[in-house]
């Protein structure tokens, strides 16, 4: 989870636009160092929302605390945060006051960037919901059409495959060692991510579907008989367009202004 957590985060760096911007600022001149930052600016958004507990005061004094710490001063960030909790280290130090430092403020500091920051989650990230509806994509293809019936009936299959293997472990090696495989994400411009291997998908509910399938077909032993039933669980509801109010296609055309004709 704190892997998933931390790639999710690295997602909203892109989202915001922080990460290009920071690989944009490092190719100006005299703000080369900045590159050497990169990622551990990226990796400190992180920090910031895992260690605050949602308190948006802290997110926020943790995050603007880089500015200082960026230039080797690691105390007097704010009152929830006085100093960093980092033993001693030795790094590519920005100077104070230096043309990049100052782009860095410009940047890291923008007041809707903060605003965004103080808002991320501590726990809550959306991993497993879009692993869900990439799953919802196999089952129902979006380049496919389906009756509201059968659109329905794959969303559930969906969702038995999705519970299924939620809690799958991390897969081992025949040594015993976890296994992981390494990825090359777009975001990360060349570089890679390691990411753990889970253990194959299981389809145990497959068997239950099938014992379900027995006693509803001696439940309904005749094809009208399944019919009918069908027909009572799966009504499609009316098309969204019914509940338009219509008029008719003469006086919207009379009504119809356009700012390019002057109408």
């Amino acid at each position: 989870m704190e892997l998933e957590g931390l790639k999710r985060t690295m997602k909203v760096v892109e989202d915001m636009g922080v990460k290009t911007k920071l690989t944009t600022l490092w190719k100006k001149r005299g703000c080369e160092k900045v590159a050497k930052w990169t990622q551990s600016i990226s990796n400190h958004l992180y920090f910031c929302a895992a260690t605050s507990e949602g308190d948006g005061d802290l997110v926020e004094q943790k995050w603007l605390s880089v500015l200082n710490h960026i230039t080797n001063k690691h105390e007097g960030h704010g009152e929830k945060f006085p100093s960093c909790t980092h033993g001693p280290i030795e790094r590519d130090w920005i100077k104070e006051g230096s043309k990049a430092h100052k782009e860095l403020q410009l940047l890291l500091g923008k007041k809707r960037l903060v605003t965004d920051i103080r808002k991320l989650s501590p726990v809550d990230q959306t991993s497993g919901l879009e692993a869900h509806h990439k799953i919802v994509c196999q089952f129902a293809p979006k380049f496919v059409s389906f009756s509201y019936a059968v659109m329905k009936q794959r969303i559930n299959l969906a969702a038995l495959h999705t519970c299924s293997n939620a809690g799958r472990a991390q897969a081992i090696t025949r040594d015993g060692q976890l296994r992981y495989s390494l990825s090359y994400p777009k975001y990360k411009g060349g570089k890679h991510i390691v990411k753990p291997v889970m253990e194959e998908c299981s389809y145990d509910y497959i068997d239950d579907l099938n014992t379900e399938l027995i006693r509803l077909r001696k439940t309904y032993n005749s094809h009208r008989k399944a019919q009918d039933a069908a027909h009572k669980l799966y009504i499609s509801p009316p098309p969204l367009s019914s509940g338009a109010s219509h008029v008719l296609k003469s006086d919207a055309i009379l009504a119809h202004r356009s700012r390019f004709s002057g109408q």
